[in-house]
């Protein structure tokens, strides 16, 4: 999943032949464009297409879409030419399908992993004596002398008496820990350039791997390295777009990886953190929190998933809000499973009783839209509702961040109340009034959303909020203006 357009030429198999056709890798403009002299036939879809680049290299092209299919007429005769838009493509020494459980291990990368695990203890520069120098330029010479040299002899250099040494540690490993879904490991990957006439340069990749526990398919896979990039995602504050996708697949030598691209790429808004400080765990000042909270965060991901997903789609649109943005965060709550919010509460049997006679002369009364709203808030009785979902949810966060109990829970109400009259509409509510708070209304049920579910995961904020954390995170944006916007809205609220 590179940035840049890559064009592949080679032939496809189709049928019982092969075609000439142009692959253009790029992003949700990536096309397979098939010529021929004879009839193609039209595609609506297929599953996975298969071809050989002119440099030899295998292109599985997953999960395509005819887009077209023509005749051009030239003085050469007709020549076929048909479209088609592939979800995925595969590039390397092996065809990839869908089907097959043969992926051992994922590689890939995101925007913000390397200051996700921005380790500056692997890379320095000192300050030592021309003797240290010395010393370690004469123990290491015939080395020096075999690499630098170029066939000339490599005498000892002149040193100053305060010579400076620039030094990467040579630990590869950044992280490590064993996860329900495979061992992740992020590693270091620098490249380094000396010579006398631009000193010494160093560029370092910092890329992520999942070592599956045992082989999956395509899907599979691909979710995996997905709901990591989520993971990421929340620590960075912004959306996590993956780069660099690689797969190993059984069969295939150790140095073989089939590379990955996606016709579709996360968008990637809002300015990148600038600190560790700002991460709510860092993995490298805090590596068991993190190891922990991940673990639990990934357990809890097949209840949470949408709910999560909902709140990375706000995410998302950084400082760009509107009302959709505003109900989906408050709808996020509805969609949780209801061991994480309030238990419903007990109906009377007088109730209950009322409730039953109701629905049974409901039932016989002819079929309409008011009737079944009336039949759905009966059955709902006795339910929580999302105000209280939400409001419960807010005490995890005040268990640890009390600071915000003076303000959260009269925004949060606010924000119900917004979100009913988008959702419900009412008289009672004078939305133009707070319509400038809308911003910070979608912001409380975000934040809220997000950090109870770090905090039941088990994070400590308590120690991330020692750090004093910037505005370039999206949780110290909010925590850092709460206070004079919670002022603003009393106004507010006060005038008549």
């Amino acid at each position: 999943m590179l940035d840049e357009v890559k064009d592949i030429n080679g032939f496809f198999d189709l049928l019982v032949r092969k075609v000439f056709g142009i692959l253009s890798v790029d992003g949700d403009k990536t096309l397979l464009t098939l010529r021929s002299n004879s009839f193609i036939p039209h595609i609506e879809e297929v599953e996975c297409l298969v071809g050989t680049g002119f440099d030899h290299k295998i292109v599985s092209c997953l999960r395509c879409i005819g887009v077209g299919s023509e005749r051009r007429f030239n003085r050469g005769g007709t020549e076929h030419v048909s479209s088609i838009f592939p979800h995925y493509v595969s590039v390397g020494d092996a065809v990839l399908n869908t089907v097959e459980e043969t992926i051992t291990e994922i590689y890939f990368n995101t925007n913000d992993l390397p200051m996700l695990f921005n380790d500056s203890r692997a890379f320095g520069h000192i300050f030592t004596s021309k003797e240290a120098l010395t010393d370690l330029l004469t123990h290491h010479h015939e080395g020096l002398e075999r690499e630098y040299s170029h066939g000339f002899p490599l005498n000892m250099p002149e040193i100053s008496d305060e010579p400076h040494i620039f030094y990467f540690t040579g630990k590869m490993k950044i992280f490590e820990c064993a996860t329900p879904l495979g061992v992740l490991s992020v590693n270091h990957g620098p490249s380094i350039m000396i010579d006398g006439k631009s000193g010494i340069s160093c560029e370092n990749d910092i890329s992520a791997s999942i070592k599956l526990s045992s082989p999956v398919n395509f899907d599979t896979a691909y979710d995996c390295v997905m709901t990591f990039a989520r993971f990421f995602s929340i620590m960075a504050g912004r959306t996590q777009a993956l780069s660099a996708v690689k797969l190993r697949k059984i069969g295939l030598p150790e140095n073989s990886l089939l590379d990955i691209y996606s016709s579709f790429k996360t968008p990637v808004s809002g300015a990148p953190i600038q600190h560790f400080r700002d991460i709510p765990i860092s993995p490298i000042h805090r590596p068991d929190e993190f190891t922990k909270v991940l673990n639990n965060w990934l357990a809890t991901e097949p209840d949470w998933g949408v709910g999560r997903i909902q709140y990375l789609t706000g995410l998302a649109k950084s400082r760009s809000y509107d009302t959709d943005r505003l109900v989906a965060a408050a709808n996020a709550f509805d969609i949780l499973p209801a061991s994480a919010t309030v238990a419903d509460s007990l109906v009377s049997e007088e109730f209950e009783s009322a409730r039953g006679k109701c629905l049974e002369i409901l039932a016989g009364l002819p079929k309409t839209e008011d009737r079944a709203s009336a039949i759905g808030v009966l059955k709902r009785w006795g339910r929580a509702n999302l105000r209280s979902k939400v409001l419960h949810r807010a005490t995890i966060v005040k268990a640890q961040m009390p600071q915000i109990s003076e303000y959260i829970d009269d925004i949060l109400v606010m924000a119900i109340k917004t979100r009913n009259y988008f959702v419900h509409g009412s008289d009672d509510f004078n939305y133009i009034k707070y319509q400038r708070f809308l911003p910070v209304f979608t912001d409380a049920l975000e934040f809220v959303f997000s950090v109870s579910d770090l905090i039941e995961c088990g994070w400590n904020s308590v120690e991330w909020l020692k750090q004093k954390p910037s505005s370039h995170h999206n949780y110290g944006a909010f925590l850092n203006s709460l206070a004079a916007i919670a002022v603003e809205l009393k106004e507010e609220r006060s005038r008549k």
